[in-house]
């Protein structure tokens, strides 16, 4: 227990450090993995080891007659990410860093897309519904003409990006923090392949109404069945791999938390 304590604390601090520099580049989720990895869609423990190095550091007072706080060690960062690794084959995915990098929030009115930061000046590129979840690309400024928050976001149901209201000048509120995390509302199952006729000698592992688990991929149309799938990790277990998010015939099996 302790061991695992000392490596979740040793996590908090590396996402820590990769959150500030993520912040003072301006770097998208995608952008940020491009930044460490020189292999693709995986991040070996070079590149790993190598960005911790060369990241921008964030520079925090120290009160008299206290200590700094230690940056993590070469050693410290290896127990990292071994815990990222989940796969235990050396390195870490593209899927597994954009859980941990990305910032999510999600729609709790229905509001609109637009394609600039002024509401009086810009397009409707179209609308967000409430339970969409949305990357945030930047961080939210105000729009002076009418006293609100707007960020820049980029929609995950679509990639399409473009601006939207945080908050209005009335106090609604029409982003949420979180978006990562779905509950399971219909009993489905988890299959190894996006494709289920790909998917038929699995053994599926159930998914209970109830349990909770972490997109990794977000859904998207099997256009062979119509089904909407999505990869995901199971909460409870740490069981990865795909499940239909909503059927052919619009029964919904996940939503957002």
């Amino acid at each position: 227990m302790k061991d695992k304590a000392e490596v979740l604390a040793l996590e908090k601090k590396a996402l820590a450090m990769i959150k500030y520099h993520q912040k003072a580049k301006s770097l998208s989720a995608e952008a940020l993995f491009a930044a460490m990895s020189k292999k693709g869609d995986q991040l070996d423990k070079a590149g790993f080891l190598a960005f911790f190095k060369s990241c921008e550091k964030e520079k925090v007072e120290v009160e008299e007659g206290k200590e700094a706080d230690a940056p993590p060690t070469k050693e410290d960062l290896g127990r990292i990410f071994k815990l990222w690794d989940e796969s235990e084959v050396g390195v870490v995915s593209k899927d597994k860093m954009l859980s941990l990098t990305r910032s999510l929030m999600k729609v709790s009115k229905d509001t609109v897309l637009t394609d600039g930061l002024s509401i009086k000046d810009s397009k409707s590129i179209r609308r967000l519904d409430v339970g969409e979840v949305v990357e945030v690309l930047g961080t939210p400024e105000a729009e002076g003409d009418v006293d609100v928050k707007r960020v820049s976001v980029k929609a995950m149901k679509d990639d399409v990006e473009g601006w939207v209201t945080v908050s209005g000048n009335q106090g609604t509120v029409f982003l949420l923090e979180g978006g990562g995390v779905f509950k399971v509302v219909k009993e489905t199952i988890i299959t190894g392949s996006f494709d289920l006729e790909d998917s038929t000698k699995d053994m599926p592992r159930k998914l209970k109404a109830g349990e909770l688990v972490e997109a990794r991929e977000w859904p998207k149309k099997e256009e062979k069945t119509g089904l909407v799938r999505m990869r995901i990790k199971a909460k409870s277990d740490g069981v990865t791999g795909w499940v239909t998010a909503v059927g052919n015939t619009g029964v919904v099996f996940l939503e957002v938390k």
